[in-house]
């Protein structure tokens, strides 16, 4: 009996050792593995963008004859027939990436001086600063974080003569761009 039971404890003891061994072995085993696979490290990246879907003509604006949103920038033509006469839209600029942004300038269409003597074209960004010619070395966060990462870009091309102006009987046409300057911020 008392070899019997000797044994017994022999055989639960090999068990609990082997048990024990197989658990050391494949966690061991498991470990080679997870430190033998590549890992892949996702690099935040810089996306910025305007939202066409966020494009929105202005109460009063006339209906221009094209627009287009690609990327960052937008083009847009129309005609205005008298003075007063203005187009005006809003779009929202996105940081879709995961590293915070700055918007360096805010490229606008040069006017000639013909132009320049009828029309006024002004950008507002974001209730912040209102350009009436591209705006060099601006430094403006459009941050990554949601909720931070939509800035409102408001452009009016107004038909609005200088008083020396000769006005033309047919009225004027304007085919413009603005497009936005963004880098890592």
């Amino acid at each position: 009996m008392e070899k019997q039971k000797s044994f017994q404890f022999a055989t639960i003891g090999v068990l609990a050792f082997a048990v024990l061994f197989m658990s050391i072995g494949y966690a061991t085993y498991s470990q080679v593995l997870v430190s033998g696979e590549t890992a892949d490290t996702v690099q935040k990246e810089f996306y910025v963008e305007l939202d066409s879907d966020s494009y929105q003509e202005g109460a009063g604006s006339i209906t221009p004859s094209s627009k287009t949103v690609s990327g960052t920038g937008v083009s847009f033509a129309g005609h205005l027939d008298k003075p007063g006469d203005y187009y005006l839209f809003s779009i929202k600029a996105l940081n879709l990436g995961g590293i915070d942004g700055v918007v360096d300038n805010i490229w606008m269409t040069t006017l000639s001086n013909e132009q320049d003597a009828l029309i006024d074209f002004t950008v507002n960004y974001d209730n912040i600063e209102t350009l009436t010619e591209s705006g060099l070395d601006l430094n403006y966060a459009i941050n990554a974080a949601n909720g931070f990462n939509r800035k409102t870009l408001v452009v009016k091309v107004l038909y609005n003569p200088d008083e020396n102006a000769e006005i033309p009987a047919e009225g004027v046409d304007f085919d413009y761009r603005v497009d936005i300057d963004c880098s890592e911020g």
